[in-house]
């Protein structure tokens, strides 16, 4: 079985202070393993407390994130999942940022890293990898 390689998203990238998840991050990282896109870097750089902070936050993410684009057919492979969900009852459980990071790791043929159930309803309808960064609760 080969090497799995990650999207990371916004619910475990904050939570790089914290030692259980950087213990998990940090050596997928180092190996190049995880991949950013930009609706999670617009997430992060939302946090920066000035235009320094910013630039420092965006800096830091380029260096140690690969890059993946989002796919050129994004809105109408989004609206397919979002349409899945409201069959189901469940879309109100995915944001639309939610929806894009999953969107474009299964374009990708990433699995999604995170920490959010949401993710987990997601890949009930795609049938996509995701992974928790760690186990749920634990954080």
């Amino acid at each position: 079985m080969g090497v799995s390689r990650f999207l990371v998203d916004k619910s475990a990238l904050a939570r790089l202070h914290l030692a259980p998840v950087r213990e998990v991050l940090v050596p997928l990282m180092d190996r190049a393993l995880v991949h950013i896109c930009g609706v999670t870097e617009l997430e992060m750089l939302y946090s920066a407390r000035n235009g320094d902070d910013r630039a420092r936050i965006e800096e830091n993410l380029r260096a140690s994130l690969e890059w993946v684009d989002t796919p050129d057919d994004l809105w109408a492979l989004t609206s397919a999942v979002q349409s899945a969900l409201t069959d189901a009852g469940q879309h109100r459980c995915a944001s639309i940022a939610d929806l894009i990071v999953a969107v474009t790791a299964r374009h990708h043929g990433l699995a999604v890293l995170h920490y959010d159930n949401d993710f987990d309803t997601i890949a009930v309808h795609t049938g996509q990898h995701s992974r928790w960064v760690v186990p749920a609760g634990t954080v």
